[in-house]
Formats: C-alpha cells, structure tokens, sequence
C-alpha cells in the first residue's frame, strides 16, 4: 500500500491543493475474498479517504491474452472472456455485503468489455490505445467489488477524474507520459 498526502489539481482558472490520505492496494490486495475484507479492515481503520485498487491478481494478463485471441480469431478468446466475468460474479458473490446496482455496474462493465473484444475481433487489430482500454477492465471490475464489500463511512466509490502530473517520464500502458505533462481521463 502506498500513500500520498498532498495533491495539486491545475485545472485551468483554478489551482486547488488537497490534503488527502489515499490508499493503493496491488492485485494480491484485491485477490481473494479474504484479501478484500482485510483490505477493508485497513481503510477502515486508517480512515482513507480515497482508495486506489489494481486489477485482481491475474486478471490484466487474462485480458491482454483475451484481446490477443480475439486479433486473431483464436476461438478461445470468447471461454477466456467468460472466465474473466466468472471470477468477478464470484468475487462478488462471495464478498458483497452492500446492496444496489453492483450487480448491474459489473454486468455493464462485462457487457462493454464484449463489445470492445468483438471490435477487435471484427477488425483483427489490437492497437496499443485498444489494448489500454481492454487492461483498464480489471482496474474498473475490481473497483466496483471492492466498493461493494462494506459500505464505508464515505460516499460510495464512483467512476472518477484520473489526474496525473509527473516529475519524471513514466510508462501508463502503451503511454509515456514526459516529465511535467499532465494527463487527464476518466476512470
């Protein structure tokens, strides 16, 4: 887990510093039922404020393998997305104390995930950009089975602004990001 205690957002006209706890978990973190439920015993007993989760431990090597598959027809690809929706129903099933749409989030999800896997499939082209958008899935999934598991003293976990200013190159997926850019997305 990491932590951040100060955030700058330029966003233009206005520059708003923050002070904020955030906590990131890794995909082991998020990885099984257990895990989940200590990685809310945790928030809960620091009282983060903003909780960042990876994708479940595997899932991003399961999507890329996915997309690949569908690039080249592989028929296998169609069993590869099934699981990957299996493993988060069950996730879900086996750690979801809270009520609502999660259910329908996750479905929604899976459902925009197909269709993105069928357009590489028609197309038989896996861009960089698509490949980006197929990894963000797990990130997404796993989000929405975390916010599900208890509900938290804090408004519930919504898609939200992604902002990131670098004081050195990084690499984001297929992105580099040089130093000083800033890089705005929707989560």
């Amino acid at each position: 887990m990491r932590q951040c205690a100060r955030l700058t957002f330029d966003i233009p006209f206005y520059s708003i510093a923050v002070t904020m706890k955030i906590a990131k978990f890794g995909g082991t973190s998020v990885g099984s039922p257990e895990a989940i439920k200590a990685l809310v015993g945790i928030v809960r007993e620091r009282g983060q404020s903003v909780v960042v989760v990876s994708a479940f431990s595997g899932v991003t090597d399961a999507l890329i393998a996915t997309a690949k598959a569908a690039a080249t027809r592989d028929v296998t690809w169609v069993n590869r997305y099934e699981a990957i929706g299996e493993r988060h129903r069950g996730m879900l099933a086996a750690t979801a104390t809270a009520s609502g749409d999660t259910g329908d989030r996750i479905e929604s999800l899976l459902m925009e995930l197909l269709e993105v896997l069928s357009g590489i499939k028609a197309l038989r082209e896996l861009s960089a950009r698509t490949l980006d958008l197929v990894m963000s899935f797990g990130e997404r999934l796993s989000a929405v089975v975390v916010a599900s598991v208890a509900p938290l003293p804090q408004p519930p976990a919504s898609p939200a602004l992604s902002v990131l200013n670098t004081k050195k190159p990084k690499v984001l997926g297929s992105m580099i990001v040089e130093q000083g850019e800033t890089v705005y997305g929707m989560l």
